[in-house]
């Protein structure tokens, strides 16, 4: 299994791994024969990236947390939540299911990246957003009371963007105006949560400060540092690092290297440092199916990556320096071989 970019996409593959829609049904399937028209409804759904099946990759089982039918569930349950349809038993017990399932993976690193049709954004957006936001909450080992304030929180900590959708479903970056009035689905999200959440007041103060940056430089309060509840700072960091692994109108979705080297660089300022830290030993930074080329010229895909180290994965050598095929594939465990390094990370 390897990922793809749509654009380099030939009829006659297969996709590896279903791209869900937040109706309930598939845009492809795993299994499906890649075609002509296929290819157009990935182009015109906004998906630049797609798992796609091949001899030389076909062993690599690519870790993903949750189960597609917990996943899909979520997705169907944010989906009723935002058109004013949902139920607190139904997200209950949805995130019931997602903090089981992050439990039971003992550690795993989750190795699948963000893929669906950019008008389901909203909704896809808040379920990879509290997987990720779980991970790091599992990883810090908060208590199950917690956890579960955690995940209705994020499940819903976007429904205040319903009300701008179309504000935000254009090509190009806003315009100043209409960033201003953006900023004003936190306020609105937190109102509508007052009864749903009535229960799980911090829980429904992520809808309201997502947005709040440890620097002070956040909305809509400005607040700063200590401030700023344990709950808020996980979900600000899982926010954007999802949306910056996903696609949006305005741009293709980054790379997780991209992402991470941002929160720990540009944005150590503005996030918590240990819930950061703390994503970065949860998800793959290299994830499986990525093509990587090392300094040496060398080529390959990333097989996987292990917890505690997952700036070093094991790559299959595909291709020699001077970038011809080879006959026999070579698998490299960077962890091993410190004397090996990634130099750039791309799609093929």
């Amino acid at each position: 299994m390897r990922l793809t970019q749509v654009d380099r996409l030939r009829p006659g593959v297969q996709i590896a791994a279903s791209i869900p829609t937040a109706e309930g049904e598939y845009l492809a399937e795993a299994g499906q024969t890649v075609d002509r028209d296929l290819i157009n409804s990935l182009r015109v759904r906004g998906i630049s990236r797609v798992y796609t099946r091949d001899p030389l990759t076909d062993d690599i089982e690519i870790v993903s947390v949750l189960t597609e039918s917990t996943r899909d569930e979520a997705m169907g349950t944010v989906a009723d939540a935002f058109a004013g349809v949902g139920s607190n038993q139904s997200l209950r017990s949805v995130c019931t299911s997602m903090i089981q399932e992050v439990r039971a993976s003992e550690g795993a690193v989750q190795g699948i990246v963000p893929i669906y049709p950019l008008s389901d954004h909203l909704v896809a957006h808040s379920v990879f957003s509290t997987l990720h936001a779980l991970l790091v909450a599992a990883e810090v080992n908060m208590d199950a009371g917690a956890m579960l304030s955690l995940a209705m929180g994020m499940l819903l900590h976007d429904i205040g963007s319903a009300q701008y959708q179309a504000t935000i479903e254009v090509p190009g970056k806003l315009t100043e105006l209409e960033r201003e009035e953006f900023q004003q689905h936190t306020r609105a999200g937190f109102e509508l949560l007052r009864e749903m959440l009535s229960a799980m007041p911090l829980g429904r103060s992520i809808a309201l400060s997502h947005h709040e940056r440890m620097d002070g430089s956040g909305y809509p309060r400005g607040l700063e540092g200590e401030d700023i509840p344990d709950l808020v700072r996980i979900a600000s960091v899982a926010d954007v690092f999802t949306a910056m692994i996903s696609d949006r109108y305005h741009r293709p979705a980054m790379m997780t290297d991209e992402a991470i080297s941002y929160l720990l660089t540009q944005g150590m300022s503005k996030f918590d440092s240990d819930f950061t830290v703390a994503l970065t030993r949860r998800v793959e930074i290299y994830p499986s199916g990525v093509w990587i080329r090392l300094r040496d010229g060398r080529a390959g895909i990333v097989l996987g990556s292990r917890r505690m180290n997952t700036v070093r994965p094991t790559v299959r050598i595909l291709e020699d320096e001077r970038r011809k095929p080879l006959s026999t594939p070579l698998d490299i465990d960077l962890s091993i071989h410190s004397d090996l390094f990634i130099a750039d990370v791309f799609l093929n």
